[in-house]
């Protein structure tokens, strides 16, 4: 087994788990956190399945048949950033057929979206109303905000991106040395001294599509590759505006190109944590307005706080031990 990877190969809980995600189409980030929950979740019970997540989400139907709420299972796991203001609207319905038929719901790799005491209000009343098996957060901010309004057991956790490594192996890919530049609907002039460490020199480029050919190519010698986690609705022209742009609905090409690469700078959270996961370096560089959100949190929860100033990678013999941590609060909470 190799030093970056963790096993568990202790006797598995007999709960039947429905791990709740989806979305990938619109952001393949979500695969990479839910891909490493899976995971976790399958070393630990003997029955798991993911299931695609309440469209309620993204727009308020109430046309659609609610999958969620006529699971079969004994434990639904939330993941991600859930823990905000739309809680309630997408998942009262669904909830209260769960609770009713006596199954549970558990909470692992969870986020706030405001991070205030509103939303930590809104959330508590949900809670109230549905209580948690368990929470485990991504960050400690999000822990200090719910643990006092729980009686549940809770952790200061890990985001399953970090177990990404251990769910996917990706193949391996021909390119010569590259680096990878990452970012949505604009693309920033960036300088890099001999260290790699890249700074932003002036107000970002524009949309996909305009002024392409004064994209660099190359980086201090090593080409350029573009990925791209744009919806599939914004549509062609808009994704493959670049050059050596990559695109996909599906995680699997990502993780190669991430794992592979000399460096990866980007501006999305979950791309960094499934590079470092790889063992690359990345280095995030804020530009997008959800760039600026708390989500990078996670980045802290992990000792890796430089990542906002130079291109870091992870140190294995410190993450695997809360890994495991992580993986032994949850045997305890499924008993």
């Amino acid at each position: 087994m190799a030093a970056d990877r963790v096993m568990n190969t202790n006797v598995k809980s007999s709960t039947r788990v429905a791990v709740l995600g989806g979305s990938w189409s619109s952001n393949v980030g979500n695969a990479f956190y839910n891909l490493g929950a899976t995971w976790l979740m399958e070393q630990l019970c003997t029955d798991v399945w993911f299931v695609p997540e309440s469209p309620r989400w993204k727009e308020p139907t109430r046309d659609d048949f609610d999958l969620v709420g006529h699971l079969d299972c004994d434990l639904v796991l939330m993941i991600g950033p859930c823990l905000n203001l739309k809680l309630a609207d997408v998942y009262s319905e669904s909830f209260q057929r769960i609770y009713d038929r006596g199954a549970k719901v558990g909470y692992l790799s969870v986020g706030m979206s405001l991070y205030d005491q509103g939303e930590a209000g809104e959330v508590k009343k949900f809670f109230d109303k549905f209580p948690p098996a368990f929470i485990s957060t991504r960050d400690d901010m999000t822990h200090q905000f719910i643990e006092p309004l729980v009686s549940c057991p809770t952790y200061s956790g890990l985001c399953t991106s970090l177990y990404l490594n251990d769910a996917y192996s990706p193949p391996p890919i021909t390119k010569s040395p590259y680096v990878v530049l990452n970012f949505d609907s604009h693309e920033p002039a960036l300088s890099f001294d001999d260290q790699g460490i890249a700074k932003v020199q002036e107000t970002p480029r524009g949309l996909f599509g305009k002024k392409a050919v004064s994209l660099p190519d190359k980086i201090q010698g090593l080409d350029v590759v573009r990925t791209c986690n744009l919806s599939i609705d914004d549509g062609y022209g808009a994704i493959y505006g670049r050059p050596m742009a990559y695109h996909s609905d599906l995680p699997g090409g990502y993780c190669s190109i991430l794992k592979h690469a000399q460096c990866v700078y980007s501006e999305r959270v979950h791309t960094c944590a499934a590079t470092l996961i790889y063992g690359s370096k990345a280095q995030f560089i804020a530009q997008s307005d959800r760039s600026f959100e708390k989500r990078s949190l996670l980045f802290k929860q992990i000792g890796l706080e430089d990542i906002f100033k130079r291109p870091v990678q992870i140190d294995f013999d410190k993450l695997n031990p809360l890994k495991e941590r992580q993986t032994e609060f949850l045997r305890g909470a499924l008993t």
